[in-house]
């Protein structure tokens, strides 16, 4: 889904502290841990949570480790992105290409 703008939702800088990705958008995305038991072949280790202004929560999706140390990829609403959590200012940004993992 793409908003008004043409901007995918997720887009955009984020500012990172810890397990936390600050939006200037009103949001938060937590960075989480699945249990060992949990872990499936679809259900990696890692997810994405996001937390609204009001304290409300959506699981966004999980996180899949790319060839590159550190970029992930993700799918929300039919969106696939990318984000490179070593970067203090991560930048998510929508892809349109093959998948590189």
């Amino acid at each position: 889904m793409i908003n008004s703008t043409n901007v995918p939702p997720l887009e955009g800088y984020y500012k990172k502290e810890g397990y936390v990705l600050k939006s200037s958008k009103g949001f938060q995305l937590l960075i989480r841990n699945r249990s060992a038991k949990n872990t499936t072949a679809s259900k990696t280790s890692q997810f994405l949570l996001k937390v609204d202004a009001d304290g409300s929560r959506e699981y966004i999706s999980s996180l899949w480790q790319t060839r590159t140390a550190g970029t992930h990829e993700f799918e929300h609403n039919g969106i696939r992105y990318a984000v490179t959590f070593t970067q203090s200012q991560p930048y998510i940004a929508p892809l349109f290409e093959s998948r590189t993992r």
